[in-house]
């Protein structure tokens, strides 16, 4: 394991391969629990819209109509022993219960941990009137017989406590423990759909309920794993009128935390069940203003909902507005705005659904602003926010009021009460709540910053504070001895006289115990092995908002803020450069070839994943890794000054290496680029997670018929001509980055030109030139220009409007408002770097600026130019057949994940007739 003990992160690691942290502590050598079963009639109402399974648990092959499952992946396990189902006593009166990455007991007697990128569960014998709390881990079960990375996400444990379940998202099965008193053991599995991540269960613990993701539906199971229905949540989106005419199917909706009311009765037939839709949707009635000014405002979060009688619906949405406001204002004096997106977990209390959600600003401008060292900070703190939104659960209506943006709450607190910068922490990425038993005090999870914050509300859910006298902020790494980095689960204890929580941390592989009188650590406790890679701390970097990654170290911002698991916010940012949605990245890398990468960015002005060192640096704040020196807390004059000429080894470079310039990922070498070397290899790691980020799963309950008729249509439709190869898209770094072919003035990108394939359509490609555009040209232009292709998505010379469905999207200009975003009517400049379309299943809006709301949208007539980019003919059909033919190529791209065949780049070259890859075309000129 690499020393990072000078890392300004370096408590990181101080528990890496620790004995728990927390001491030693006691067997638990109580009885187990024997209370009596209840055998009164459990409620078994629940709305049934699918054909019931028939077994209790799945150990075939997956349906015919799913393709094959990826490398690794089992999908034929073996059963589990045959152990009776436990019996299970009615749920008294008390909180409504979801599962997290952490989930305790009803009696607080055992907690159950998903050890997420361990591929294990582990389970643990708790005693909470001890001080501190004791945990004893009593077992870890391997997920191993259902994948080599099964992805244990979501646990629960029912009401005796003696059986927990897990969903496991990239396997995709429900996976029954029993005997957590005694000899934990997998007893039952069930499929379930795609992605599974929600996981509830009903008040009487009748009925499990589980969102599947990439569906769009929830599956419903008895505790023997029995499969009794499944919610389809997609009509109601459909219906809503966001997403336009279109007509319901599989994946329109991307369901996540699911929570489920409970009035304290034995009856779940009263009940109701509240889901979140993960991403925010488009406000089809607001007008963007043609300087895109009001794009913070344009969208808001979504919550499904449906009762547990027999026969309710689902009913209409519940819309979470915008905030207009959020208190923070840029460099230019402007009010910044944010809509909720990546709504992440759910609670009850007081008769309201409590939500944590990201609130996203999307509105230019970004970067710093001024001069070092009178830099302006305002714009770091004007891109991510966090916020507690509220239901009220008796007329299912939002309640914007009570809206808590807590980025602007614990500032005015660090404030008011003089905390030191280095003791802040702002709410990033708030991924899990809890409520403190009959309480109004909410806990919140923080990602990106490994602390909990509390906030606590009046009885009318308004908000009283946040923080406490006894700490702003529980951060959860503050000890190097009890340290806990990257939490993404918390669980307060039921008991009201027992004052305490744990969370579970993803990094350190533990779990903390917290004081929750005190608000403090008070102990952590091993959760698995903590075996560090490169890998794994590439993901810890991408994750976080501390150290080095955001401004001061507090927990502004970081890659996963936008990329949630690597993937995509489906947010248009307006960059500098213009209107840009975020890009899922799991499409950087071949998984086959990792060194095979796509060029970067819509425009092709990276090369390395390291160049975002930039983005850390200007658009979080962060000093960055790329430095020569190591201070404790990181400053600003640590950093390498690689992006200006002129500059002397080791704090500067005589030629700059930045975006297509140099190589950044020189600095990391042995030698560095002459003798200018980062004395930390952290952007190593993250470029050796970016290869290894997952594609979502393919959507299950596909029509077979539909899929394999779709990809006769990709194909016929010569799609891969910009989607083909292991990368689901022909751009490509065909180059070694360096001096030779990246030196800004001399380097062969400068000097070589590529000329069109004979036969490649002109109107789909810039004018041939050089490479790079001349030097003369604004770096602002700088790009690699035989990878883009025009494909209609952009306006024609002398327009500005983007080119989408609404003809109300973002204007196709710089933050300027003058300069076309791309292009500026040179045609060598013409188009956008095609992206890969694994992840393509996980929602929309498509293209650069979110041009398209759906996938049909996308190809509907407004971009016929993109879907006819290569055949003239593809999808020329009218009425009916054109309909089937959309559905069917729909149906094809909603199945794609890592196991689909791809269409290899030759066969494309084969049937267009000329190389449609350009750029490689190029490659035998080059080292």
């Amino acid at each position: 394991m690499r020393d990072l003990r000078f890392h300004p992160l370096a408590l990181a690691c101080l528990l890496a391969v620790g004995c728990g942290g927390g001491g030693s502590t006691p067997a638990d050598t109580g009885a187990a629990d024997t209370g009596a079963a209840d055998t009164g009639t459990a409620d078994t109402a629940v709305m049934d819209t699918g054909t019931a399974d028939t077994s209790t648990m799945d150990t075939g092959t997956p349906p015919p109509d799913q393709p094959p499952p990826p490398d690794g992946d089992k999908e034929d396990v073996p059963p589990p022993e045959d152990v009776p189902e436990e019996m299970e006593p009615e749920r008294v009166p008390g909180v409504p219960t979801m599962g997290a990455g952490i989930a305790l007991a009803p009696n607080d007697q055992v907690a159950l941990v998903a050890n997420r990128d361990a591929n294990s569960v582990s389970v643990f014998r708790t005693d909470f009137t001890t001080t501190p709390p004791t945990l004893t881990r009593t077992a870890e079960l391997s997920m191993a017989p259902f994948g080599a990375n099964a992805e244990p996400w979501s646990v629960i444990v029912n009401n005796g406590g003696t059986t927990g379940f897990v969903i496991l998202r990239r396997a995709q099965r429900l996976v029954r423990i029993s005997g957590l008193r005694g000899t934990p053991r997998i007893t039952g599995i069930a499929a379930t759909g795609s992605e599974p991540s929600g996981l509830a269960i009903s008040p009487t613990g009748a009925r499990l309920f589980v969102t599947n993701f990439v569906d769009g539906t929830v599956g419903v199971y008895t505790q023997s794993l029995l499969r009794v229905g499944l919610i389809d949540l997609n009509p109601a989106l459909a219906s809503s009128g966001l997403l336009g005419t279109v007509s319901p199917r599989l994946g329109l909706a991307h369901p996540r935390a699911i929570v489920i009311t409970n009035n304290g009765n034995r009856s779940d037939a009263d009940e109701t069940v509240y889901v979140t839709e993960f991403f925010a949707q488009r406000d089809p009635t607001v007008m963007i203003g043609n300087d895109g000014a009001n794009s913070d405002i344009t969208h808001q979060g979504v919550v499904y909902r449906f009762g547990l009688g027999a026969g309710n619906p689902v009913g209409p949405i519940i819309r979470i507005p915008p905030i207009a406001n959020t208190g923070f204002q840029d460099s230019r004096g402007q009010n910044t705005g944010c809509f909720p997106n990546q709504l992440f977990a759910m609670k009850i209390n007081n008769n309201r659904v409590f939500i944590s959600a990201s609130c996203e600003s999307p509105r230019g401008p970004t970067g710093p602003a001024g001069m070092a060292p009178m830099i302006d900070t305002r714009n770091f703190k004007t891109q991510m926010f966090s916020i507690i939104a509220q239901i009220d659960t008796r007329t299912n209506m939002a309640v914007p009021a009570n809206t808590v943006l807590l980025q602007r709450r614990f500032e005015d607190l660090f404030t008011a009460n003089m905390v030191p910068g280095g003791e802040q922490r702002q709410p990033l990425i708030p991924i899990d709540l809890s409520f403190a038993p009959m309480t109004n005090i909410a806990y919140v999870v923080g990602y990106g910053s490994s602390a909990v914050f509390r906030a606590r509300f009046m009885d009318d859910g308004s908000l009283m504070e946040v923080g406490s006298s006894t700490a702003p902020v529980i951060r959860l790494n503050a000890n190097p001895m009890t340290q806990g980095l990257d939490p993404y689960g918390i669980a307060i204890v039921n008991d009201p006289a027992r004052s305490a929580a744990l969370v579970v941390n993803e990094f350190t592989r533990n779990v903390n115990i917290l004081s929750l009188e005190t608000q403090t650590v008070v102990g952590a406790v091993e959760s698995t092995a903590n075996a560090m890679s490169d890998v794994r701390r590439g993901r810890h970097f991408f994750v976080t908002g501390l150290g080095r990654w955001s401004l001061g170290g507090q927990g502004w911002n970081s890659c996963e803020a936008c990329h949630p698991n690597g993937l995509t916010d489906n947010v248009t940012w307006y960059f500098p450069r213009g209107p840009r949605q975020t890009i899922s990245l799991e499409s950087m890398h071949s998984r086959r070839n990792p060194a095979d990468q796509r060029l970067l960015n819509w425009t092709a002005i990276f090369d390395e994943g390291s160049d975002f060192e930039l983005n850390t640096r200007g658009n979080s704040g962060g000093v960055g890794a790329l430095v020569h020196a190591i201070s404790m807390p990181p400053v600003a004059a640590d950093r390498i000054a690689f992006d200006a000429a002129m500059g002397m080894a080791p704090t500067g470079v005589r030629v700059p290496q930045q975006g297509l310039n140099g190589s950044v990922r020189s600095l990391l070498s042995a030698g560095g680029f002459e003798g200018t070397r980062a004395v930390i290899p952290d952007w190593a790691d993250v470029e050796a997670y970016m290869r290894v980020i997952r594609a979502p799963r393919g959507a299950r309950g596909l029509a077979s018929a539909d899929v394999t008729a779709g990809r006769t249509l990709f194909q016929t439709g010569n799609c891969a001509g910009c989607h083909g190869g292991d990368k689901w898209t022909i751009s490509r770094v065909f180059y070694t980055p360096g001096e030779a072919n990246n030196n800004p003035a001399m380097g062969a990108l400068r000097m070589r030109s590529w000329t069109l394939p004979a036969g490649f359509p002109a109107a789909r490609a810039p004018a041939p030139g050089t490479l790079r555009p001349p030097a003369d040209r604004a770096a602002a232009h700088d790009q690699i220009t035989c990878a883009l292709r025009n494909v209609g998505t952009m306006p024609p010379a002398g327009m500005v409007e983007t080119v989408g469905v609404l003809r109300q999207d973002q204007v196709e200009l710089r933050q300027d408002m003058m300069t076309r975003g791309q292009g500026d009517a040179n045609p060598q400049e013409t188009g956008f770097n095609p992206p890969g379309l694994l992840g393509v299943n996980v929602g929309g809006p498509y293209f650069h600026a979110g041009n398209a709301r759906t996938l049909e949208e996308l190809f509907s007539a407004t971009f016929q130019t993109h879907y006819q980019a290569f055949s003239s003919n593809f999808l020329a059909t009218t009425g009916a057949t054109r309909d089937t033919q959309v559905r069917q190529i729909i149906a094809f791209l909603m199945s794609i994940d890592e196991a689909t065949p791809v269409f290899p780049i030759a066969e494309a070259q084969t049937r267009l007739g000329f190389n449609p890859d350009i750029c490689g075309s190029q490659m035998p000129a080059f080292p």
